[in-house]
């Protein structure tokens, strides 16, 4: 598999269909409805209220929108150098991981949010000198908060994307107070519009869930427990892999690298608002699809360990 990812668009294609159908398939048979709890932010809240009562179509958008959310991680992996030109290899894992643990299969709130989050890393990371335009700091802030008022556990984005910037060099405060208008634009829009509506109670049960929502979920299960152990396991091979990968690579790659993997920081954090076991998938998507392909996209013999970790991920997905 690892050399078809390297050489063959066509399969690769072919493969990340197959993927799609095996993951989704029962959703078809069986249509999930839209996510409705505490986390739910007010956008996603809005969206759930035009797709009410179709569940079949906020499955087909979910399929759309996760294929869309992984060519745009392979585009971005790509333009940074940090993956081959000629690989869907970032592609195939995001889709692998969106489909793991306990989820809506139709158009959940962290499908959604990582839409907003690549928005954000595609505005943050700058495409040459390692200079953010002040246009891009204000879209970064944006998307983020487009994220957190999506869904409530990504208010930890917050954190690797000022990490991030720190590493692009945003120090002046001017360019922070950017950053900080760009974050309030939409709040202040969706506050707007919840007034008009009436529906005050929204913003006002998100900002209670905000602060009460934080907390340890474990089920106790074999298989919970079995499917979070190996997940665990593969995400510190594949990050250990990838620092390794990045370390003979160019500065400006390894900084690429780095602001991609500090994302793992909001994954973890979006545990305590769901569960420890089973592990969602979707939070980790980003983070670890790209670990994942930098590590085994890099040149290696005995490729069919690295073959055996995606089918193994891929059977967690299916699971």
């Amino acid at each position: 598999m690892i050399k078809v990812f390297r050489t063959n668009g066509v399969l690769q294609i072919a493969i990340i269909v197959i993927a799609v159908v095996a993951i989704w398939v029962w959703s078809f048979i069986a249509p999930p409805e839209m996510a409705d709890n505490d986390a739910c932010g007010p956008l996603y809240l809005l969206l759930k209220m035009g797709l009410d009562g179709l569940p079949t179509v906020s499955v087909v958008v979910g399929i759309a929108l996760t294929l869309a959310e992984g060519y745009l991680l392979n585009r971005l992996l790509y333009e940074k150098g940090l993956v081959p030109l000629n690989t869907l290899m970032p592609m195939l894992m995001y889709v692998i991981f969106m489909g793991m643990g306990v989820r809506s299969n139709g158009l959940s709130p962290a499908l959604l949010t990582n839409l907003w989050i690549l928005l954000a890393m595609m505005a943050m990371m700058p495409k040459e000198n390692m200079i953010m335009e002040e246009r891009r700091i204000f879209d970064t802030g944006l998307w983020c908060s487009m994220a957190i008022l999506t869904w409530i556990p990504s208010v930890a984005v917050l954190i690797p994307i000022a990490l991030g910037q720190i590493t692009y060099k945003m120090y002046k405060g001017r360019e922070w107070a950017v950053s900080v208008l760009g974050l309030l634009a939409p709040v202040i829009v969706v506050v707007t519009t919840m007034f008009m509506m009436d529906r005050m109670d929204v913003m006002a049960g998100y900002a209670v869930s905000l602060v009460s929502g934080v907390g340890i979920r474990f089920c106790g299960e074999v298989l919970c427990t079995v499917e979070a152990a190996v997940f665990v396991l593969l995400g510190i091979v594949m990050t250990i892999g990838a620092i390794g990968v990045l370390n003979g690579r160019t500065i400006v790659q390894r900084k690429h690298g780095i602001v991609m993997m500090s994302m793992l920081i909001y994954s973890v954090a979006t545990l305590f608002y769901a569960s420890l076991t089973p592990i969602e998938g979707g939070a980790f998507a980003i983070a670890m699809a790209s670990t994942g392909s930098i590590y085994v996209m890099d040149k290696k013999k005995r490729l069919w360990i690295y073959d055996l970790m995606v089918v193994v991920l891929f059977v967690m997905s299916l699971i």
